[in-house]
């Protein structure tokens, strides 16, 4: 048993290896890493980000088990953050998961000012959305990174972002706003979503207001 264990974690961290790769290129480029992308990478990219959720099923209930009443929490100032905490290799398997699936989003894009999420997009949006709904505050708290300022974006009648707002940060937060009604979410992980929006409200107003100007 403890051979497999060990067999799991070492390929865990080639995953983790993946993470550090991109969020590098992605730091090298100012405008995304997606314009430098070949299409045989596009195309590893968008069945690695598929491949993700059979990999959350097979450890949900064991490797990537949560504190859903995030009573293992000292404090509430590194949840309400606006920024995703610096990686550790202390921090729990599924905070590390999350982090690659969110970096594996914002590295996929289709282009700058793209309307439509890429293939690699849509699969890791539809993992944290499942995840979130099923009252995973990790999910949760990192779509609310994800999304930022786009909660407090004008949006078209339809409910579609307008001209300006990052396709993806708009679906993170529709994501939020959906998962945030389901009966799963403990009242501790909504308190803090909560706080962490409104921690943001002053940044967001802002952000409208440029949108209007």
């Amino acid at each position: 048993e403890m051979w497999r264990e060990n067999l799991f974690l070492d390929a865990f961290d080639v995953l983790d290896s993946l993470r550090e790769h991109l969020e590098g290129d992605t730091a090298d480029n100012e405008s995304g890493l997606s314009p430098h992308l070949e299409p045989t990478q596009v195309q590893v990219l968008s069945k690695f980000a598929a491949e993700l959720s059979k990999l959350y099923e097979c450890c949900k209930d064991n490797e990537f088990a949560e504190d859903r009443s995030l009573s293992n929490h000292s404090s509430i100032e590194s949840l309400i953050a606006p920024v995703a905490p610096t990686p550790s290799e202390d921090d729990a398997m599924v905070s590390r998961f999350v982090r690659i699936v969110t970096t594996v989003a914002q590295g996929s894009s289709s282009g700058p000012g793209s309307r439509f999420l890429s293939q690699a997009q849509r699969s890791c949006m539809d993992l944290l959305k499942a995840m979130a709904t099923s009252g995973s505050p990790e999910a949760l708290l990192n779509l609310t990174i994800m999304a930022g300022t786009s909660f407090f974006a004008e949006r078209d009648p339809s409910g579609k972002a307008l001209k300006g707002v990052d396709i993806l940060c708009h679906e993170a937060s529709n994501v939020v706003l959906d998962a945030f009604s389901s009966n799963q979410l403990t009242d501790e992980c909504k308190v803090v979503v909560l706080a962490r929006l409104l921690s943001l409200f002053p940044e967001g107003e802002n952000a409208v207001n440029k949108t209007k100007d």
